[in-house]
């Protein structure tokens, strides 16, 4: 009997022992998920899918705090928080995550993807199945009180909520209501509304404001049918859309014109940037003051005649000025059109360096195809910052193509933006300016191990980048191999290792690459680097 139980015991001991190795195991690779998706570690968090395909990623069981919740111990949401698309991307596809969120969160993943990150996301999270209609306020609705002209890809994502199942309804004209640039998106709304057969749920009048229907409106003002909770933004969009003669019509009605809109832009404001030069002079009669600016952005009419590109308002405008207000050329560009650098340059604007800089760095698609045409000059710098270290994506692959010149900080975003096929053309381009990638590409081999980028790794080393060359910081000088020890990559690591990577090799502070390791708690690494 004494033995029976000792076998038992023994048994018990062995399972416990097995199912705490597993346990361990597991919480290890929460651990490195953790360090992984709070890093932008993308082959960190490949490795842990890798090793662990089934892990609950639901509860890492440590914490951030995410567009969703103060503390969050959810994989995906931490990503959102702290990672680019592609991680997210890579965890939605490939790991053991929850999509669907509790109805009493006011923020939900698609809502964030659609308005603060990508169209991939978005197709991605709808993909693994992700409800187009969670919360009061679904991801459309969010949307469309959100975006904004700089978001060039905005159609396509209203589209892509469609097609998944977005609800239709009077609260998608509710919501463009709501949103700054309503007078440009209020009528396209309502006109696709109607093309659906869906009520708008706004009224006739508000209706034919938005529309420009100036007999109907003045109808309504006259008759007094007008209901009362909707004069207000009726006089708003008849700023924009509607006649002198309308407008006349209100005046007589009593409506008053020295009102604004929530984001504190008057009737003279809207028509500069909307209506015709004639509606400019009628407000500026019944005694709007041109100077005043709106509240939410700090523009002047005459800024708002720009960036609708009105040449006639802002000639207008301009009379009695010596000069544009201040911002208003990065303005046209961040918000306008071709028309709005069109009338600028006809008004006789010449840009300073720095416009021509904030111009390229931040502008709409159309803007900086006009800026390309008109020769607006790109090799331009502030504060020793070329333009192809601030513009988009796409904007650098075409200034490059237009022959703009890269620096190691263009190839740093490249790497950056995993954009394969511009790390090659600017490394490329480096050495054709004689740049020694030896030691000065060794911050953008820093930047390929910390967001975990494997292949641009590789193609570094290749290309000559110093694995143990040392980085210059004020705090500490280190190398690539600490950034790579305290970085949840094994296989980063071991290549690094296997090419020449020095495992001795210390810091400014006398740190070795273990020492790094063991501080973040990542026990691969430090097997890998035991002295």
């Amino acid at each position: 009997m004494k033995r029976l139980i000792t076998i038992a015991l023994s048994g018990s001991v062995l399972l416990l022992s097995l199912t705490s190795c597993g346990f361990l195991q597991k919480e290890g690779q929460k651990w490195k998920m953790y360090v992984a998706v709070t890093g932008n570690n993308l082959q960190g968090v490949r490795e842990v899918l890798r090793q662990e395909p089934d892990l609950d990623l639901g509860k890492l069981g440590y914490s951030e705090s995410t567009p969703f919740r103060i503390k969050d111990e959810r994989a995906l949401a931490i990503a959102f928080s702290g990672s680019d698309d592609r991680v997210i991307q890579e965890l939605l596809e490939k790991g053991n995550v929850e999509i669907e969120q509790e109805k009493e969160e006011d923020w939900f993943y698609l809502t964030e993807a659609v308005c603060n990150r990508s169209l991939s996301v978005t197709e991605a999270l709808i993909k693994r199945g992700s409800s187009a209609n969670m919360g009061e306020e679904p991801a459309l609705e969010e949307f469309l009180a959100f975006v904004h002209p700089g978001v060039a890809d905005a159609k396509r994502r209203a589209q892509c909520l469609l097609a998944a199942g977005a609800e239709v309804s009077d609260k998608l004209m509710h919501a463009v209501l709501n949103n700054e640039w309503r007078y440009w998106y209020a009528p396209p709304m309502l006109e696709w509304l109607t093309s659906q057969k869906i009520s708008s749920g706004e009224s006739s009048a508000l209706e034919a404001a938005i529309r420009g229907e100036d007999q109907i409106l003045r109808k309504s003002v006259q008759e007094g049918s007008v209901p009362e909770k909707d004069k207000k933004d009726v006089t708003l969009f008849a700023a924009a859309f509607c006649n002198v003669k309308t407008l006349e019509t209100m005046r007589k009605e009593g409506y008053s014109f020295h009102i604004r809109d929530d984001y504190g832009m008057t009737p003279l404001h809207i028509a500069a940037l909307c209506n015709s030069k004639e509606a400019v002079e009628f407000f500026l009669k019944q005694g709007l003051n041109p100077e005043k600016k709106a509240m939410e952005s700090g523009y002047q009419a005459v800024t708002y005649a720009a960036i609708g590109g009105k040449q006639e308002n802002l000639n207008l405008l301009m009379q009695g000025r010596e000069r544009l207000p201040k911002w208003t050329w990065s303005a046209a560009c961040s918000f306008g059109s071709r028309e709005s650098v069109q009338c600028l340059l006809a008004e006789g604007y010449q840009p300073t360096e720095w416009d021509c800089y904030s111009a390229y760095t931040d502008c709409t698609e159309s803007v900086f195809q006009e800026l390309l045409k008109r020769d607006i000059p790109y090799d331009v710098k502030n504060q020793g910052d070329g333009v192809l270290e601030e513009a988009s994506e796409a904007h650098v692959e075409r200034l490059l193509a237009e022959g703009a010149k890269p620096t190691v900080t263009t190839l740093e975003r490249a790497i950056e933006w995993r954009n394969d096929a511009l790390i090659r053309q600017i490394v490329k381009e480096l050495k054709t300016q004689k740049v020694n990638l030896n030691t000065k590409g060794c911050s953008a081999l820093e930047n390929a191990i910390a967001i975990g980028d494997l292949k641009s790794v590789r193609y570094l080393v290749k290309q000559g980048v110093a694995i143990n060359a040392m980085i210059a910081d004020v705090d500490c000088d280190y190398t690539p191999m600490h950034v790579a020890a305290q970085s949840p990559s094994v296989d980063i690591l071991k290549f690094l290792i296997e090419n020449g990577g020095d495992i001795q090799i210390k810091d400014g502070d006398g740190k070795t690459p273990y020492d790094y390791a063991k501080e973040m708690r990542l026990k691969d690494n430090m097997e890998l680097l035991k002295p």
